[in-house]
């Protein structure tokens, strides 16, 4: 016999399938994903969270980036010509920016990444971005 769990869980009354929040249950998805980094990003551009992905592929803890601006992960000659802000200043006029582009680890080293910055609006239409890189 097969135990039917989401079954189980509407028998007990239970309005949804898991006794989670939901807003656990998107945070549990994102740190899941290992392949991607995914991050929010404030209007200034500080990192405001941080995903396992994130970890992986650009080697700082969130303990170590979040509050950080995200300028960091670009190379220093980038950096200089104000890449990062052009990006975000056009994600928030289009509502995305996308590039694929040389991005730098904690450790210096280098890594070609397609990347997408897709601008994400709370309630009160506060602006804040949310990246989205994957190593090539």
């Amino acid at each position: 016999m097969d135990f039917e769990w989401n079954d189980a869980k509407r028998k007990t009354g239970t309005p949804n399938d898991s006794d989670v929040p939901v807003e656990d249950r998107y945070q549990l998805l994102i740190d899941a994903v290992q392949d991607y980094a995914i991050f929010m990003l404030d209007p200034a551009g500080r990192v405001a969270s941080w995903n396992n992905g994130a970890r992986k592929i650009k080697g700082y803890s969130a303990d170590e980036i979040v509050g950080r601006h995200f300028s960091l992960f670009y190379a220093p000659e980038d950096v200089a010509a104000d890449k990062p802000g052009r990006e975000l200043t056009l994600a928030a006029a289009r509502g995305r920016a996308e590039d694929q582009g040389w991005r730098v680890r904690q450790d210096g080293s280098r890594f070609w990444a397609d990347v997408t910055i897709t601008a994400v609006y709370d309630p009160p239409a506060r602006y804040s971005a949310l990246p989205r890189s994957r190593a090539i």
